[in-house]
């Protein structure tokens, strides 16, 4: 189950999924604790899997009849917490004229190695390892070293490099970066007294107010 959690989460999302409708095994499935009396007669699921996992986005619809045959339209969306804390309810961002709605990013390396240790340890069941992996279009970032794009914002880290550039890198290239700022910065103080002896002489600034 490790394996196949590690090889399935890291596999590209892909957002060109077509809508299909999904009719779960229990007829009562995101329906429980319905009132007494309370039958449902009719159900549409019109459920989007996300890429990767054993989740799904939708809306699902049922209609309900009382023991008077009152008829009920119930309609509920269903969304997932993914790992960066935000909950989706749909694919992709939805922008609209006020505001935008948050869609599912990706599926982080980083997140996805923490959830595997986790779910290796069996602190954490498959389904929650699936969440914990993803990210929501919101918290997208990605990493000016190695060029992934497929990154969730609490994996990346501004840097400053010796030349005054600030990059976002992952913590692989962050290191990277640190260890060879460190090296550099070691080398120019070791090589600044040879250096300085092999440059010619400044020359002497006049003051332009002096004549």
């Amino acid at each position: 189950m490790f394996n196949n959690f590690i090889k399935r989460i890291l596999r590209p999302l892909q957002h060109n999924i077509r809508t299909r409708r999904i009719e779960p095994e229990d007829p009562q499935h995101y329906f429980h604790n319905l009132p007494p009396g309370i039958t449902p007669i009719e159900s549409t699921y019109n459920m989007q899997p996300i890429p990767g996992t054993t989740r799904s986005l939708g809306t699902i619809e049922k209609v309900l009849q009382t023991l008077n045959g009152e008829l009920i339209n119930y309609t509920k969306k269903e969304g997932v917490q993914l790992g960066c804390g935000h909950s989706v309810f749909v694919m992709d961002e939805v922008i609209t004229e006020n505001s935008a709605q948050s869609g599912v990013g990706g599926a982080c390396p980083y997140c996805s190695l923490e959830a595997a240790e986790l779910l290796s340890q069996k602190l954490i069941s498959l389904q929650q390892a699936e969440e914990m992996s993803l990210y929501c279009s919101k918290c997208a970032s990605h990493c000016d070293g190695c060029r992934r794009n497929n990154i969730c914002i609490r994996h990346t880290q501004q840097f400053e490099n010796l030349d005054g550039i600030i990059l976002v890198l992952c913590p692989d290239c962050l290191r990277k970066a640190e260890h060879e700022k460190f090296f550099k910065k070691t080398l120019a103080v070791i090589l600044a007294p040879f250096v300085d002896n092999h440059l010619p002489p400044q020359k002497q600034r006049r003051d332009p107010y002096v004549y």
